[in-house]
């Protein structure tokens, strides 16, 4: 793991200068971040005077570079987690399919106008989520007229 130094944010202010195998417990099969992590998990660093998420940072350090396009997704579900093993460069769409923050939305078994959301009546939206054809149709009948 690279000996380089960076400044890792603090809860309550303030940066320290240390380097990059400090702030990670690699002592099981995720590597944790032990810097300061925000209230969803994610863990957070400063470089270069901007705060970065530590996973995306420490891919981008051991890996390569991720276009600033794509999402790097934990594979393993933790969020805290910097071990490249466990995280992907995916698009938005593609993180929020495998995305668990949501399940009552993919429980759902009709859109909010009641239609069923079925094989015949359901399409994947370019955003990952699910479409209504029906509702789609209708739109398209109002834009017409």
């Amino acid at each position: 793991m690279s000996d380089e130094f960076f400044y890792a944010t603090r809860p309550k202010g303030g940066r320290t200068r240390t380097p990059l195998r400090d702030w990670i417990d690699a002592s099981g099969d995720c590597w944790v971040w032990t810097g300061y992590t925000d209230k969803k998990g994610y863990g957070w660093v400063t470089r270069d005077g901007a705060p970065k998420t530590a996973h995306r940072y420490i891919y981008s350090v051991l890996v390569g570079p991720v276009p600033k396009e794509l999402h790097v997704d934990h594979l393993c579900r933790v969020r805290s987690c910097v071990n490249p093993d466990h995280l992907e460069p995916v698009t938005p769409a593609e993180n929020r399919r495998r995305g668990v923050s949501n399940p009552h939305n993919r429980s759902k078994t009709e859109c909010k106008k009641g239609h069923p959301f079925d094989e015949a009546n359901t399409y994947l939206r370019p955003d990952g989520g699910r479409g209504c054809r029906e509702c789609q149709q209708i739109r398209e009948r109002k834009s017409r007229k």
